[in-house]
């Protein structure tokens, strides 16, 4: 493993023109690069390293005070979901580190669930259910492990070594956003069971395009109508996206995300405001009532004596890891002192990834690594992005003008009861625009095809009432897809 001028981050160059047309580019690109404190890149790496380490992480022993008690945990690892399913840029996962000298977005950055389905039954056929085909042989549901002959899995679909059979390999780092991308495999089943009940079962590729549709759709909506709301200021998502009219077409007001055309991915998005999530992760993970109350899992451990202990993927899901979703997200079941809640978004990472493994058995420096990437991707400082969108920008000096640790360090800065629940100003903007910029680029989002639609208006989603009431949240998505919910389903 190589550092310095030599590094890992060396040749990913992001051009600056306007003419320049790729899947990843710039929202500032008239902004100058910021480089930190130091003579040589040796020296500037090793100024990130030490800023990182000194101020970066939860002191020890951090309680709730730390918690951000608008987000329940299970957001954190949508989160990580989403960002796979709309980049595929290798040095952004959160398990490995290299391939850095090409910076190509393996993804379409679109929110299609292609990290889900792959090319279809017909290009990666091994993701579907050979054994339950039409007529013509073809197949259009997923394969899903089985705990029996009669039950369906608890688990992703795995190879005799447990690799995860599955459309992105990130989606099985950890057994919770291992667990999410299982939800969309049933979800997927589950619809598609309920369109060949009533349908020609031999029309495969239709209703498989019709499942398709109906679960992408359903996504869109949570990602935009929820998790995106949930996250930035409300006056920002409710102009950067709305309505001509109730019951008119949606309109994109983007100030600062434009293309030519198709959207791109932007630098400042991927690299820097989009990475909030990983000061959402919290010490430990309590699972589910049968490994009991109070026990907390971390994400990573890295004692290689003590790694059968926590969340990492990659293997076979050991049961007392199933999700029990009511502890992670709001439903009418939760019991008391749960759903467990994000950390807050703000500049100290939780301990449990001070460290995380780099597939090599080795470690990195989350934060370190963060730092070192914006800096070489050639990132404008947080300073100069607030002051190019009109907005006041916060006194800092130093590491503290990295635009990652910025828009952290603004959204702890947000007043009173705002204080680290969401994004600031500065970070709204790019992650709403974004998100809106990719759902109406995209010909194929229910935004363009059928504005008016919501996820009740599908009856092969056979869907109840909102748990929360109002609208459709993510819970009502797991809810759907058959997940357990309660300790009675695990």
């Amino acid at each position: 493993m190589q550092h310095g001028t030599a590094g890992l981050f060396d040749n990913v160059i992001v051009p600056r023109s306007r003419f320049y047309s790729s899947p990843f580019g710039r929202l500032f690109d008239n902004l100058e690069p910021w480089v930190p404190d130091g003579v040589t890149d040796d020296e500037r790496e090793r100024t990130l390293d030490k800023f990182a380490r000194d101020e970066m992480f939860e002191p020890v022993g951090a309680g709730f005070n730390f918690d951000n008690d608008k987000i329940p945990a299970g957001y954190t690892y949508l989160g990580q979901f989403i960002d796979h399913d709309i980049t595929f840029d290798p040095t952004s996962s959160l398990m490995r580190h290299n391939d850095p000298n090409h910076i190509h977005n393996f993804r379409t950055p679109r929110l299609d669930l292609d990290s889900v389905y792959g090319g279809g039954p017909k290009v990666t056929p091994y993701l579907y259910d050979s054994q339950r085909v039409a007529s013509d042989g073809t197949t259009g549901f997923f394969l899903i492990e089985a705990n029996d002959a009669d039950t369906p899995g608890r688990d992703l679909p795995r190879n005799s070594q447990g690799t995860a059979l599955i459309g992105d390999p990130r989606n099985d780092e950890n057994v919770i956003v291992a667990q999410i991308q299982l939800a969309f495999l049933r979800l997927h089943n589950r619809v598609l069971n309920n369109i060949t009940d009533g349908h020609d079962a031999n029309a495969i590729q239709a209703n498989f395009n019709q499942a398709h549709r109906i679960v992408r759709w359903f996504y869109q909506y949570i990602v935009w109508h929820d998790y995106v709301k949930k996250i930035v200021v409300d006056t920002i998502h409710k102009d950067v996206l709305k309505r001509k009219g109730s019951r008119g077409p949606w309109d994109l007001n983007t100030r600062f995300y434009h293309w030519k055309q198709a959207p791109y991915m932007p630098v400042e998005f991927s690299v820097a405001a989009y990475r909030f999530g990983h000061s959402q992760v919290r010490p430990g993970y309590q699972m589910n009532f049968n490994l009991k109350v109070g026990v907390e899992k971390p994400i990573f451990v890295m004692n290689p004596a003590e790694r059968l202990d926590d969340l990492r993927g990659g293997r076979r899901l050991p049961a007392e890891f199933t999700v029990q979703w009511d502890w992670f997200l709001k439903f009418a079941t939760n019991p008391g002192g749960f759903p467990q809640n994000t950390r807050q978004i703000d500049t100290k990472l939780a301990r449990s990834v001070f460290a995380i493994p780099d597939g090599a058995g080795g470690s990195n420096p989350l934060a370190a690594l963060n730092l070192r990437r914006g800096w070489r991707m050639g990132l404008p400082s947080g300073p100069a992005v607030a002051k190019a969108m009109g907005e006041k920008a916060l006194p800092v000096a130093g590491s503290q003008q990295a635009l990652w640790y910025y828009i952290l360090h603004e959204a702890e800065k947000l007043p009173g009861a705002n204080k680290g629940k969401m994004l600031g100003r500065v970070g709204s903007h790019i992650v709403a625009e974004v998100f809106a910029g990719l759902l109406m680029g995209d010909s194929l989002s229910y935004f363009n095809i059928d504005p008016n639609w919501t996820p009740d208006t599908e009856a092969h989603l056979q869907l109840g009432q909102p748990e929360n009431g109002q609208d459709w949240e993510f819970a009502d998505l797991i809810k759907a897809a058959g997940m357990p919910i309660t300790k009675d389903d695990i």
